[in-house]
């Protein structure tokens, strides 16, 4: 009976320490999921970041796939001005089998080719797409829809007051994605913006971002407000 009561609190123990093992097991899994999920995210939203044009292709061009490429397309566009506070407007194509169209969105709507482009036809055959493709590839920033006159600014304690660490947002997604986290939202992100004032351009960093919520409508002045101060005193505690 003794021999038989020794085993049993021994097994017992065992399936205590067992159940306990699960728990940390589960618990360092989910862990581990959360981290994935996380990087996931900040991934996502770096890339957001760093987009210049929105494309759809499809193997179908008939009346529902026309639809479906344009609403699609139009929805990545505005994602993107969601994303990219430093971008004026987005431009995009569609591609479905020949036929092509070419569409701009900014906050005051959207324009689009009233027609598709038949790029098989003799009067356009393929190299319409062609120019379009080369045409997007060496347009520059603004060109492209970009605001060049916003920064993403991240500071370091050891920074160079000559050269600090300012770079365009799309630059700063594609090159140095380890070091922005995933805390870093609209809210949190630092901007250096070139203000022309009486014929001198003066630039500012944002301290914070007070106010973004209309941020992400479509159709209206996109108003967003800063906290800022003067970029030569960011070093000034009194600043």
């Amino acid at each position: 009976i003794r021999v038989a009561e020794v085993d049993y609190q021994d097994a017992r123990r065992q399936t205590r320490t067992g159940e306990k093992r699960k728990k940390e097991t589960k618990e360092e899994i989910e862990d581990l999921e959360e981290a994935k999920r996380d990087h996931l995210i900040n991934s996502y939203k770096l890339w957001w970041m760093c987009i210049h044009i929105i494309y759809e292709i499809k193997h179908s061009r008939s009346e529902a796939e026309r639809f479906q490429a344009a609403n699609q397309t139009l929805g990545y566009m505005r994602q993107l001005l969601m994303e990219q506070l430093d971008r004026r407007f987005v431009m995009g194509f569609t591609l479905l089998c020949d036929q092509l169209s070419v569409m701009l969105c900014d906050r005051s709507g959207v324009v689009m080719t009233s027609g598709v482009i038949d790029i098989h036809k003799a009067s356009c055959n393929p190299q319409k797409l062609i120019q379009l493709i080369a045409g997007f590839s060496i347009m520059t920033p603004e060109q492209l829809g970009w605001d060049t006159s916003m920064k993403i600014y991240r500071f370091h304690s050891n920074e160079d007051p000559a050269h600090p660490d300012v770079k365009p947002s799309y630059e700063v997604a594609t090159q140095f994605q380890d070091q922005l986290q995933v805390n870093q939202s609209r809210y949190t992100i630092h901007w250096v913006i070139d203000v022309e004032e009486a014929g001198n351009t003066e630039q500012y960093v944002t301290v914070s971002t007070i106010s973004a919520i209309r941020f992400a409508e479509i159709c209206s002045r996109a108003s967003i407000v800063f906290e800022v101060i003067k970029f030569k005193e960011r070093r000034d505690p009194k600043a």
